[in-house]
């Protein structure tokens, strides 16, 4: 009988294991500032679409991205009908839009459409990948958390999915680790 126990305890404790760190692989911070952040209304922009593939991205963010931070504990967030370069963000533009629409913090995101490589063992099991990166900035247009989302790395799929399916994972997954990490600064 004990025997049983062991081999059932060896069994379940790996795949618990790996299960979670599925979760919280793709997730990768690149910065996360030190100090207390206090924001309670967060505008978010238009997604910056980076990548050859075509996508409706941007009306599923619109759709999905206010819904996502409500799920994660965020209920005013402003949708801002504006795009902002990811990689280099005009931060007079941030401000003005922070004052204007008055916010406390800015969102400003992009999506971008990795080509995966064919030497994966199972590559049928990753045919569709997203990355999604996440910026927060303050009104002084100081940036306070960075962060990307890779779905290569964060979820399996058994089947091969929508591309839909992987840009909601991808979406899903960026703002739930944006909203830990604001809440981790809280």
């Amino acid at each position: 009988m004990n025997n049983i126990k062991t081999r059932i305890f060896f069994l379940v404790i790996p795949v618990c294991i790996l299960l979670y760190g599925c979760s919280s692989r793709g997730l990768n911070v690149l910065y996360k500032t030190k100090e207390k952040i206090s924001m309670q209304v967060i505008g978010c922009t238009e997604i910056d679409v980076k990548g050859g593939r075509y996508s409706m991205i941007t009306a599923l963010y619109q759709d999905t991205v206010a819904a996502l931070f409500k799920e994660n504990g965020f209920d005013d967030i402003v949708y801002c009908d504006m795009e902002i370069d990811f990689e280099r963000p005009d931060i007079d533009e941030i401000k003005n839009i922070i004052s204007d629409k008055k916010l406390d913090g800015l969102i400003i995101s992009n999506i971008r459409f990795p080509n995966i490589q064919s030497a994966l063992i199972y590559s049928n099991l990753f045919t569709q990948a997203v990355e999604v990166g996440l910026k927060l900035f303050d009104k002084d247009g100081k940036l306070k958390l960075s962060l990307i989302y890779k779905t290569t790395q964060g979820n399996v799929y058994y089947i091969n999915p929508s591309q839909e399916k992987v840009e909601v994972d991808g979406m899903k997954g960026a703002i739930k680790g944006m909203c830990n990490k604001l809440n981790s600064l809280r």
